[in-house]
């Protein structure tokens, strides 16, 4: 309904596309496939990806390659609300714990925020990220995935 913020008013709006939190096989980002010309935003390949690397989802990670990952390649999001399951993302922090760890020792919320077991002297959850990932962005269970 609309009172409830949901609903249409019957105009039509530009939703900007994001890039899903997203790495492939080699850890290559959407900002990497964009760069680097390895797709176009129709989701073919593009002018810089060599033939004899396969195709966009040879390098697939949790059920997701760059054509639905990244705005650059024909994927990403507009930020409407679709029914899919969170995937955490292939990651560990810098001591080499996993989401499930973050999940199971209740270190995170599930709004990003830290949780009931973090300890205050341990900092934030963003001083143990990796490769530009922390729980917060990589871990379901912390508000991300």
């Amino acid at each position: 309904c609309c009172a409830c913020g949901g609903g249409s008013t019957g105009q039509r709006f530009d939703v900007p596309c994001r890039d899903l939190h997203w790495v492939d096989s080699f850890n290559y980002t959407c900002a990497d496939y964009e760069s680097n010309q390895w797709c176009t935003a129709d989701g073919e390949l593009g002018a810089q990806w060599k033939t004899d690397w396969g195709t966009l989802s040879d390098y697939a990670t949790d059920g997701f390659a760059a054509d639905n990952a990244c705005c650059a390649c024909g994927g990403g999001s507009t930020g409407q609300r679709f029914d899919v399951p969170c995937r955490d993302l292939h990651w560990v922090d810098s001591f080499n714990y996993t989401c499930a760890d973050y999940e199971s020792n209740q270190w995170c919320t599930a709004d990003g925020e830290l949780g009931a077991q973090w300890k205050t002297d341990w900092g934030t959850l963003s001083d143990y990220a990796t490769d530009g990932f922390a729980a917060d962005n990589a871990c379901c269970a912390c508000g991300g995935g």
